[in-house]
């Protein structure tokens, strides 16, 4: 009898460990796939290993000359 009631206690916490297990893990794949981080924008330059992409609309970047551009958007964007 005393042996019986050892197992249960052993199943139990085994069960709830599992559960546990589960529910973390299907929060971190959440919090994975939702929290992505994300840059929109236009880019400006592209090299052999690099893109530059600044957070503007292309109407406000069409038909300007790149100086006009690489000043104006100096030290903004991000770098891929």
């Amino acid at each position: 009898m005393k042996e019986r009631v050892k197992l249960n206690k052993i199943m139990k916490r085994l069960l709830l460990i599992i559960t546990s297990l589960i529910i973390i893990t299907a929060l971190s794949v959440l919090f994975f796939f939702t929290i992505t981080p994300s840059f929109t924008g236009v880019i400006l330059e592209v090299n052999k290993s690099s893109i530059w992409v600044v957070e503007a609309s292309a109407h406000n970047i069409k038909n300007k000359p790149d100086d006009e551009l690489y000043e104006k958007y100096k030290y903004q964007g991000i770098v891929f």
